[in-house]
């Protein structure tokens, strides 16, 4: 099994202070590597070897003995490798980045472009451990924690709902005013709601059209569903 390669100076001792004290413990030594000195003129090459790629966004680079805060070399050479975020899952994290829910897309699912290191080193375990019993990678569990699927489904109500926001609840719902972004999150609910939801979205939005409603209506059978995924982690609700 290819290793998850974590890439952290951890000069500030944030590891151990968010929960990462495991990492340097080796707890997870068969799954995961741990690298804290890496210089420009090293062999960078085997990042491209790993099952997952995480890296402290502004890594300082390590030569002459110690650590050059001015110095971020490395960090852009591995940012700048094709592989990573492509056919490696890449994941960039900061204390600078104060965003406990990570940048991810759906769209692209093998990159978190931005994720606080409190969060990171939060979630880091449940991450590895999820990769040593599946082998599979699941960034979600990175930028949204355990949860990810009612995080993602309450996001992309938020997005849904913000289109319509200019509608009183009485008034028939704009379908052909919903804008293609949240189009797009309106498909991620029904995708993530099936089987139980019952139809496609193609269906449901011929039937929004075919059969107007409110917006009130429209936004309580979108929010049964939150509540679902809320209290059982998955839908259970038929759009009718």
């Amino acid at each position: 099994m290819k290793k998850i390669v974590l890439i952290d100076d951890n000069i500030d001792g944030n590891q151990l202070k968010y929960g990462g004290a495991f990492v340097e413990e080796g707890r997870y030594a068969d799954v995961l590597c741990y690298v804290s000195m890496l210089s420009a003129t090293d062999d960078l090459s085997f990042v491209n070897n790993a099952a997952c790629v995480l890296m402290h966004k502004t890594l300082d680079d390590f030569f002459d003995g110690q650590f050059h805060d001015d110095s971020h070399k490395v960090a852009t050479l591995i940012r700048q490798m094709p592989d990573m975020g492509s056919t490696v899952p890449f994941v960039l994290f900061s204390d600078g980045d104060t965003a406990d829910m990570g940048d991810y897309s759906p769209e692209s699912p093998n990159m978190i472009y931005s994720l606080s290191k409190r969060a990171f080193y939060d979630r880091l375990k449940t991450f590895v451990t999820h990769y040593k019993e599946t082998g599979l990678i699941d960034l979600r569990l990175l930028a949204y924690g355990r949860n990810f699927e009612t995080v993602m489904i309450e996001q992309a109500a938020k997005a849904v709902f913000s289109s319509i926001q200019d509608y009183e609840n009485d008034d028939i719902l704009p379908v052909g005013r919903i804008h293609p972004q949240q189009q797009r999150q309106m498909g991620l609910i029904v995708d993530m709601s099936q089987p139980k939801i019952g139809k496609s979205y193609e269906e449901i939005i011929n039937d929004l059209q075919l059969n107007p409603i409110t917006v009130v209506d429209f936004k309580a059978r979108i929010n049964r569903i939150i509540e679902n995924f809320q209290d059982y982690g998955k839908n259970y609700y038929t759009w009718k």
